[in-house]
């Protein structure tokens, strides 16, 4: 991961580019520092350098260090053979790089040219299993991460709400559709971590037991609950707290299902958003830390999509606005990753764009396209 940084810190000129020379001794002038390659071959392409006042045309590969070169097996492959700089960071072992043609690329040494404190940090990125930027983040604007933290927010909505419009029938009666939606993401949302996929088996089983004109008090919605579960050997009963059990979790899903089957859709339509958050957040289903994550990725998401169907764009807005402004619980061992990198963990904290931050891009190695990354590139 490093080497992603070294391009980019290359593609900004984060550096000294006064007195470049190769490791022959041949004095170099960059005129062009070439346009990043996002594809396979050489990591810049349509770059001009002076080489000893000699005008190149070409590619420029970087490296770490120069053996990469070989161990990249980019001196049998002919896509680099117009290479016209090799650039490293280390200079261990530093010399031209052979060519698939037989003849021979130029090699720089960059790291007398990055500042201290970059090469510090940058040396010390593939000894710690950490983020790319790891140890960067204290040098980015609280306002640049506050940016990426809303997009990513924002881009956690609308897969959250996409996840749970899929469980939206159209076939059915908007009202039932709805509510079976709801029901059905409250069930999948109970059931993390180990539960997840046998609860939604049970939500949708369980719902077609019902008749809205006869609905169910709590010992009869836990009765038809269980005795469904029984013939579901998908459950694992011994995984994570004892709080997350199955027979507890069914336990909430049944005050769950006699909330929607007494309130139904009107409710949720008849409230302001703040009443209806409140409401739900204080029922037997919804407390503590699960119930805020309830309310966070399956309630307000299912706000919106109700507020998109009968055309309540108020709804739509708020639901929306209240997810990004909001707090939702952040594993500690995500929120471990980030204070060791060095952010600040007074925006990280519990903010609704961490967890997506860290699962879609930081793991994925979605550096390019992240605007903390670009920041920093950017020196």
């Amino acid at each position: 991961m490093r080497e992603l940084i070294f391009q980019r810190l290359w593609q900004h000129h984060a550096f000294d580019e006064t007195g470049l020379t190769t490791t022959c001794g041949r004095h170099v002038e960059l005129i062009k520092h070439g346009e990043l390659n996002t594809f396979d071959g050489p990591d810049f392409f349509d770059a001009r350098i002076m080489l000893d006042g000699l005008s190149l045309f070409g590619c420029i590969e970087l490296h770490i260090h120069c053996n990469d070169w070989y161990l990249h097996g980019h001196q049998h492959d002919s896509r680099y053979n117009n290479i016209v700089l090799h650039v490293v960071l280390q200079p261990d072992d530093a010399a031209p790089v052979q060519l698939e043609n037989g003849s021979q690329a130029p090699t720089v040494v960059l790291k007398s040219h990055l500042h201290s404190s970059w090469q510090t940090e940058l040396f010390a990125l593939n000894q710690r299993d950490e983020l790319t930027c790891s140890g960067f983040l204290r040098h980015i604007s609280p306002d640049v991460i506050r940016e990426q933290l809303e997009h990513a927010a924002r881009l956690y909505f609308t897969i959250k709400r996409e996840k749970l419009f899929a469980w939206y029938d159209a076939h059915r009666k908007p009202s039932d559709a709805f509510l079976r939606m709801l029901w059905i993401g409250c069930c999948d949302g109970l059931g993390i971590p180990a539960n997840r996929q046998a609860m939604v088996q049970l939500a949708e089983q369980s719902w077609d037991y019902l008749a809205p004109e006869y609905p169910l008090d709590y010992h009869q919605a836990s009765d038809l609950l269980f005795m469904l579960a029984r013939g579901n050997t998908g459950w694992n009963k011994k995984a994570g707290r004892p709080v997350s059990r199955p027979e507890n979790r069914i336990r909430q899903a049944a005050h769950l299902l006699v909330f929607l089957q007494t309130h139904g859709m009107g409710w949720f339509l008849g409230q302001t958003l703040t009443a209806c958050v409140a409401e739900f957040g204080c029922k037997p289903f919804a407390a503590g830390q699960r119930g805020r994550v309830l309310i966070h990725t399956v309630l307000l998401p299912a706000l919106h999509i109700l507020g998109s169907l009968v055309h309540k764009t108020e709804l739509t807005t708020q639901a929306e606005a209240c997810w990004i402004n909001g707090r939702v619980p952040v594993p500690s061992r995500i929120e471990r990753v980030f204070r060791k990198a060095g952010g600040a963990m007074q925006l990280l904290h519990n903010h609704p764009g961490t967890l997506p931050l860290y699962r879609y891009q930081c793991s994925q190695g979605g550096c390019a396209s992240c605007r903390i990354f670009k920041s920093l590139s950017r020196g």
